[in-house]
């Protein structure tokens, strides 16, 4: 698996049936731009294709394309779920106008060794439903004593022109979401 432009290759598409997949839009990571990707959960990480579509690209064959890109659960340190990422521009989904100004609500990302994933899902429902999905595979990840890979707070990282990434709320992996620190209690 190399890192070209900050990317993990995938070798080939992965076997088996995907956990959980959709469409979401994916911030490119040297333009910024913003394209609809279909991205497919496995145990060993996401998948992602250059298609909008749950019918994924075959090559002349007829065997299915190799995935445009992979992050590796191995390779996640935690996910993200920015606050105030930059207005979304304009993206091509179907869907109405009035139901675009609620992607804000959609946003979640995942922060790897290399750089910050960032995606847009088309429904609250499915956002939170990545979230868990992936809180959950890290979660086994960590479960198992052969990884080492901790959560981290990001002070500060070169990934971003925007410097978004000061404001970026990290999730607990542990229980999915936070939990604020408890006062001792003086009996």
């Amino acid at each position: 698996m190399g890192n070209m432009a900050g990317r993990f290759k995938a070798d080939q598409p992965p076997r088996g049936q995907p956990i959980f997949f959709g469409s979401v839009v994916k911030r490119g990571w040297v333009k910024k731009s913003w394209q609809v990707r279909f991205m497919e959960a496995y145990p060993s990480g996401l998948y992602y294709y250059r298609t909008d579509s749950a019918e994924l690209p075959e090559d002349a064959l007829g065997a299915p394309i190799a995935p445009a890109g992979f992050i590796p659960v191995s390779e996640i340190v935690c996910v993200i779920k920015p606050k105030n990422m930059e207005r979304i521009p304009n993206i091509n989904w179907p869907m109405k106008k009035h139901d675009q100004a609620q992607l804000t609500n959609c946003r979640w990302g995942v922060e790897t060794s290399i750089r910050k994933f960032y995606f847009v899902s088309p429904t609250v429902e499915a956002c939170n439903e990545w979230i868990e999905i992936v809180s959950t595979l890290l979660g086994q990840q960590r479960a198992d004593p052969t990884s080492a890979g901790l959560a981290r707070n990001v002070e500060s990282d070169n990934d971003d022109d925007e410097g978004n990434d000061t404001d970026d709320e990290l999730v607990d992996m542990s229980s999915g979401h936070h939990q604020p620190p408890t006062q001792a209690s003086h009996s």
